[in-house]
């Protein structure tokens, strides 16, 4: 069953208004260095292409970490703390808090662009691809079939036979950049509560 409910920190009401897309960017706790780093680049854009960027964590370990992170949240008001254990495998779960979030708090918000934290975009053309994406009510993304289970226990991605049985995911898109609109935000949401968790965001979300 996948399920979030609970936030330990949201950002401000800004973050949603006169934007019509989210670039929602799954982060580390701790590195700060890089939010300020999308911060700096891409900042400046987001009034003129109507885009709020949201960080999206999950809890910090110790008291000392939270208390910079709160304090992080009151000067930026951009990240999204959900109640959950901030590890890699948890990265499903951060995402169904993000698209939560958007369903509930952001009304108006049309579509995300869902950005791994160390890939580089080109704004006018993420843009255009959203209007693609909310004209046309699709998901866009570097989709991909016939995509092997990696079973070396060496491996990051490695999957065990009692996570997953077959040895080939069901069609499905890479987690590293995708478009989502908000009927699809919504139409994840409705049968996520039905879905077995599985720790691999690619395959899970987006299948």
């Amino acid at each position: 069953m996948l399920s979030v409910r609970n936030f330990t920190n949201v950002p401000r009401h800004n973050v949603c208004n006169n934007s019509i897309y989210l670039v929602t960017v799954h982060s580390r706790v701790n590195d700060t260095k890089t939010r300020n780093k999308w911060r700096h680049l891409y900042g400046t854009w987001q009034d003129e292409y109507k885009f709020r960027i949201l960080f999206a964590i999950g809890n910090a370990e110790t008291e000392e970490e939270q208390a910079l992170i709160d304090k992080e949240i009151r000067i930026h008001g951009d990240i999204l703390q959900a109640d959950l254990i901030d590890t890699y495998r948890n990265i499903t779960l951060k995402h169904l808090a993000v698209l939560r979030y958007v369903a509930v708090a952001c009304p108006k918000v049309q579509a995300i662009l869902k950005m791994d934290d160390d890939v580089a975009w080109n704004v006018e053309e993420a843009s255009k691809l959203i209007n693609t994406t909310i004209e046309t009510g699709k998901i866009h993304c570097d989709y991909r079939s016939n995509h092997s289970v990696i079973r070396d226990p060496k491996n990051k991605w490695y999957v065990s036979y009692e996570e997953f049985m077959g040895n080939v995911y069901v069609p499905h898109c890479l987690g590293f950049a995708y478009t989502v609109p908000r009927q699809a935000i919504l139409g994840i949401l409705d049968v996520a509560h039905l879905e077995r968790f599985f720790w691999v965001n690619n395959a899970d979300f987006s299948q």
